[in-house]
C-alpha cells in the first residue's frame, strides 16, 4: 500500500514540474510574440505568475467552450500578463455618461423596424477603415463626447450634426446601422481582456461603459446566436482579427445601445 502511495505522489510531482515548464515555454513565447520586457527579476516573475493565473482561467473556459457551455473561446493575448485591475485601469477608460448628451443634435429613434436585412457587414461595401494599430493605453479620463472622437464636432472631420440613437433600444440601432452605416457606441468592456473569438454573450456584463468601438455590422451565428459586428482599435492580432462578435438582442447587453452615435455629414 505504501508503494502504491509513494508511486501515486511520484506521478503528481512529474505531472507538476511538466505543467509548470509547459506554462514558463508558453510565458517565453507570450513575450517573444508580444515583445514584453520587464525591468527587472522580480518584475518578470510577478507577470509569469499573472500569466498562469490568466492562463489557468482561460483553459477553464475554454473547456466549457468546448463542452458547449460557452458561445465564445478565450484565448492569451498581449494582456495576459495584466490582472484585470490593471487592465482596466491602465487600457480601459473612465467615461461619463452624462456627457453622452454633449453636442447631440437629434435623437434617432424610426417608427418602424420591418424589411431590415437579416445580416450587415459594412466591410463588404468598403465603408469601413482598418483596424487601427495603436497604443493600448490611451489617455485618461476621456468624456464619452470625445471618446467618440470620429462624430465630435471638435474635431477636424466637418459634420452638419450629431445624431444619438434611442438609448437602449437594438431594435433602433439596428435600423441605424442598416441603414446609416457604421456606429459608433460606448461598452462595458472588462471582458474583452480575454476575448479571441466566437460571440461575447456574459449575462454579467455590466451597463458601466469604459471602452468605445464602432458597430460594422450584424447577424446571427449558429453557436452563439444573433451578434452585433464590433471593430475594435487593439490591433489585428486581438480578436477575430480586430474585432469581437457582440450578443445582440438580449437586453442591451454590455450596454451597447446606450450610447450610439453617427454623424450626419
Amino acid at each position: 500500500m505504501k508503494a502504491v502511495i509513494l508511486i501515486i505522489v511520484l506521478v503528481a510531482v512529474v505531472q507538476a514540474t511538466s505543467l509548470k515548464d509547459i506554462l514558463k515555454a508558453e510565458f517565453n513565447a507570450f513575450k517573444l510574440k508580444h515583445h514584453k520586457t520587464y525591468q527587472d527579476a522580480s518584475e518578470e516573475l510577478k507577470r509569469l505568475q499573472i500569466f498562469v493565473e490568466n492562463k489557468k482561467l482561460i483553459d477553464t473556459h475554454n473547456k466549457r467552450y468546448v463542452a458547449g457551455e460557452e458561445s465564445y473561446e478565450m484565448g492569451v493575448n498581449k494582456f495576459s500578463d495584466m490582472t484585470p485591475e490593471e487592465f482596466k485601469t491602465l487600457v480601459l477608460t473612465n467615461l461619463n455618461p452624462a456627457d453622452s448628451q454633449e453636442g447631440i443634435d437629434y435623437i434617432y429613434n424610426p417608427s418602424s423596424y420591418v424589411n431590415l436585412p437579416s445580416s450587415v457587414d459594412w466591410r463588404d461595401w468598403g465603408a469601413v477603415n482598418p483596424v487601427k494599430i495603436k497604443d493600448p493605453v490611451p489617455p485618461v479620463g476621456l468624456s464619452l463626447q470625445l471618446a467618440h472622437s470620429k462624430v465630435t464636432k471638435q474635431y477636424w472631420i466637418k459634420i452638419s450634426a450629431v445624431i444619438q440613437i434611442a438609448s437602449g433600444n437594438e431594435a433602433a440601432l439596428a435600423s441605424a446601422v442598416a441603414n446609416k452605416g457604421p456606429i459608433s457606441v460606448c461598452v462595458d468592456a472588462s471582458l474583452f481582456q480575454y476575448y479571441q473569438s466566437g460571440v461575447l454573450n456574459e449575462p454579467s456584463c455590466s451597463q458601466s461603459v469604459d471602452h468605445c468601438v464602432v458597430i460594422d455590422g450584424y447577424g446571427t451565428d449558429s453557436v452563439g446566436g444573433d451578434y452585433w459586428l464590433v471593430r475594435n482599435s487593439w490591433g489585428e492580432n486581438w480578436g477575430e482579427k480586430g474585432y469581437i462578435r457582440m450578443a445582440r438582442n438580449r437586453n442591451n447587453q454590455c450596454a451597447i445601445a446606450s450610447y450610439a452615435i453617427y454623424p450626419l455629414v
